[in-house]
């Protein structure tokens, strides 16, 4: 196998495809980047088994031919060569040669034969959305998946489409976070993918100069896959059946205050300074007339903050893991949002003032 290409193209390639690349493995054919020249091209491929990346490239010279070269060292001679023509060329006894019109680089690289194949996604299902609206709801949601690898699909983001609408939620047992938004293409599907997976499908989609405004899912019982012209992503889905959440959300309130985020968030992040000090992270919120007060205290000091509100009930008093409660508040991009309570025990439903986002988040008991 040879192929000849710009350093700078080839960097970035690396660079994209290293994302699914796994360094736990035991087994060094999983730490490597398969290099495999079909047709004029090169494809570059990583994968740790839960997701595959390949990257498509367009190629100066070529011989056909596959191999496995190690990322982390592959990744790191491309980085730091000069911006010039790279040449790599493997051999049938297991080496690798990099060059450059001033270096040159021998390195160990692995059979092709042994690298996992790739599955095939027997299309049972499709939608398609607005990519930049598709990042930003993994965005609201992904960090509120659980990350103890033991709650099976609460470790997941649930991803439900209708003909119109599509909703990606995730749940931690301590908070739920749910956006929706309208899809360019859907049927009647619900499929869950690891939050991590999304995550790093995110990362893809901004990096990769996919710039086609729309992306589009193909999926089976099995398999979820993303693809444009030079670059496909395939992912693992979790098997399992993700909670109702629907039912956990209360659809009445006692109390109804509308606020300004940005303030709720600065006095919070304050608190928080003093919280973060303490056992359970806790801040208190006492609603009172028009005023919210939030405190925080430990062995360290306490703090004392009043902001402005509008609201509609009783007064009332509330505790929250300040983490929690901010990861909330940042997910929000209204400035103006709604607060809907019932008592100080009893879950919270933040949600801006116009816009499809609901973020559930259980209080911490505070002990007078």
């Amino acid at each position: 196998m040879k192929f000849i290409i710009s350093q700078n193209e080839l960097n970035r390639a690396i660079s994209l495809v290293s994302i699914a690349v796994t360094s736990r493995s035991t087994m060094n054919i999983m730490k490597g980047i398969l290099a495999e020249v079909k047709d004029g091209r090169l494809i570059l491929t990583g994968t740790d088994n839960y997701v595959r990346i390949e990257k498509t490239l367009d190629l100066i010279e070529y011989e056909e031919g596959a191999t496995v070269l190690p990322a982390k060292l592959f990744g790191d001679i491309i980085r730091k060569l000069p911006d010039d023509i790279v040449t790599v060329q493997s051999d049938e006894r297991g080496q690798a040669s990099i060059s450059t019109s001033m270096s040159h680089f021998n390195i160990v690289c692995f059979s092709a034969e042994e690298y996992p194949e790739a599955e095939v996604v027997e299309e049972t299902g499709r939608l398609r959305i607005n990519k930049e609206t598709f990042m930003q709801m993994v965005k609201k949601t992904a960090f509120a998946a659980s990350k103890d690898d033991s709650r099976g699909v609460l470790v997941g983001i649930l991803i439900r489409s209708t003909a119109e609408r599509i909703d990606l939620v995730a749940l931690d047992g301590f908070r739920i976070a749910a956006a929706s938004a309208d899809t360019v293409m859907a049927g009647e599907n619900e499929i869950i993918v690891a939050a991590s997976i999304l995550t790093e499908l995110v990362s893809i989609l901004s990096d990769s100069g996919i710039d086609h405004e729309e992306i589009e899912f193909r999926f089976d019982s099995k398999k979820a896959e993303v693809a444009s012209t030079d670059i496909r992503v395939t992912m693992s889905l979790l098997n399992g059946t993700f909670a109702k959440y629907e039912q956990l959300i209360p659809s009445e309130f006692a109390v109804r205050v509308h606020i300004s985020r940005s303030s709720l968030r600065e006095s919070v992040e304050r608190a928080a300074l003093l919280a973060l000090d303490g056992r359970n992270n806790l801040v208190k919120l006492h609603f009172e007339g028009d005023e919210l007060h939030i405190s925080s205290r430990s062995e360290s000091g306490k703090v004392d903050e009043v902001i402005p509100v509008q609201k509609e009930g009783e007064d009332l008093e509330i505790g929250f893991n300040s983490k929690y409660l901010l990861e909330g508040l940042k997910a929000i991009d209204d400035e103006n949002i709604i607060i809907n309570l019932n008592s100080g025990v009893t879950p919270c439903v933040i949600e801006p003032v116009s816009g499809s986002y609901t973020y559930l988040l259980l209080p911490v008991r505070i002990i007078s």
